[in-house]
């Protein structure tokens, strides 16, 4: 398929009939990434995911996906994450099957955080139920009973059908779920492979992503981008680092430091691949998985109630609320006795416990020292030095005595570090990827320490003089 004859981001498919032996470039060129579940144990089905490599995406594991096709991957569009989930359900399939794919969607999307989107495509083969606009809601009407259960578990999720696109014989088999209809709309689209399914026409999907505000008074989540250390490539880069003519760092210790940073830096930025995280922190310490997933369940069920109105509704929000206090306040005994358990040898989740109570980070924005309250890092530092110096400096007038009196010529020699020194250190490292503020993990300075070390012992003894 030549994907430059279309300008999609992402597309799926269901019924690929893939199999193991047929790679991923023979589908699509290199500009896509795919993500598929092939059926193995007979011909047809599976369901494919491809991504435009210009969106940031990877696949989730979901537990119990082995005997079913689905398929659920993650996108990073816009400062905030797209769930995206998809289904091939065989025609005339039992009830349980439909319900393990709502338990497998249940699972995908429970992971999701508030301010997250959940798209659910897929398959589903229900020519039973015709779907009808009531209000501003798509509501399925099906001449089956047995599967209003299915249609119940979906709405229990949070997730709105938005597609009323039908086939040549009037039926919707193919459904779209998501959890903010407002913003997602469907349209009948030029078929990419032809000729196009008389079942199941060709849709295209806009979605409207905008930046997410989140509330820092419940749960923060900081989007950054990092350096991924795993997959850098130290062969070039120790390659590019013995061209290298370092400067003898006799001057300014602090321009000396500059200058060695900068070139790791842009070395780091031509050799280390750079990754999204996703970094997502409650103030509560005493949460646990469970009751984040109960929560989130409890948020999606209070929207659907102010959207319907329905006391049926209201009722299933009002028995996931109780559910959620009562083991929020098991989790929260479970978490004090912890704490007072183990003050002694672990006092930091102490004060962790209360840090979290008091709704503030480790550091106050602000400090005050005598008569002056400031927030500038300069100003607090420079309080801080004050307030040392006074423990330390006697103002007094008084003058003492000493039998031994140092001699004015009295030099007091630093010491001086060998390279020897530097690099045998080096090598002794524990390789890690991971970095602190200096962005300089010990993994570069293990696996590049025959290349750097001269540089770092002039640092070393320039600091020190």
């Amino acid at each position: 398929m030549n994907s430059s004859n279309f300008n999609f981001h992402i597309i799926g498919f269901t019924e690929t009939w893939l199999k193991p032996h047929i790679f991923d470039n023979e589908i699509l060129n290199s500009e896509f990434q795919i993500f598929r579940c092939d059926r193995l144990n007979r011909i047809g089905g599976g369901v494919l995911f491809a991504v435009h490599s210009s969106i940031p995406s990877e696949n989730i594991l979901v537990p119990g996906t082995d005997s079913f096709e689905f398929k659920c991957i993650r996108v990073y569009v816009n400062s905030c994450f797209i769930y995206l989930t998809l289904s091939y359900i065989p025609p005339h399939s039992d009830l349980s099957v439909y319900m393990q794919h709502a338990s497998l969607i249940n699972s995908a999307t429970s992971m999701a955080n508030n301010a997250d989107s959940i798209i659910v495509l897929g398959d589903f083969n229900l020519p039973c139920a015709s779907w009808k606009p009531f209000d501003d809601y798509i509501v399925p009407i099906c001449n089956r009973s047995c599967f209003n259960e299915f249609f119940e578990k979906m709405s229990e999720l949070g997730l709105n059908q938005i597609n009323l696109i039908p086939n040549k014989f009037g039926k919707c088999l193919d459904l779209v779920y998501v959890d903010t209809s407002a913003k997602c709309s469907v349209i009948q689209s030029n078929p990419l492979v032809l000729p196009e399914d008389s079942y199941h026409p060709a849709l295209e999907i806009s979605v409207e992503i905008s930046g997410i505000v989140r509330d820092n008074n419940h749960q923060t989540s900081c989007f950054c981008t990092r350096f991924n250390f795993a997959k850098a490539n130290f062969k070039k880069l120790n390659t590019e680092l013995s061209t290298i003519t370092w400067p003898n760092y006799n001057g300014d210790i602090e321009l000396s430091v500059s200058h060695f940073n900068n070139i790791i830096m842009k070395l780091f930025e031509k050799y280390v691949p750079i990754v999204i995280v996703n970094k997502s922190k409650s103030i509560s310490p005493w949460f646990s998985k469970e009751l984040y997933k109960l929560k989130n369940r409890k948020t999606r069920a209070f929207k659907h109630f102010k959207k319907t109105g329905s006391l049926v509704d209201y009722s299933k929000y009002s028995l996931l609320r109780r559910q959620y206090f009562d083991l929020n306040k098991k989790c929260y005994n479970n978490y004090l006795n912890k704490v007072k358990k183990n003050i002694v040898s672990n006092p930091k989740s102490f004060y962790d416990f209360v840090n979290s109570k008091r709704r503030i980070s480790k550091f106050p924005s602000a400090m005050k020292y005598k008569s002056i309250i400031s927030s500038d890092n300069d100003i607090i530092s420079n309080m801080f030095a004050e307030f040392f110096k006074s423990n330390y400096c006697n103002n007094s007038s008084k003058t003492f005595s000493y039998q031994q009196v140092l001699c004015s010529n009295t030099l007091i020699n630093a010491p001086v570090i060998s390279e020897e020194d530097v690099l045998f250190n080096l090598n002794k490292l524990k390789p890690s990827f991971s970095y602190g503020p200096d962005m300089i993990p010990s993994c570069f300075l293990k696996n590049s320490a025959k290349y750097i070390y001269l540089p770092l012992t002039r640092i070393f003894n320039s600091s020190l003089k």
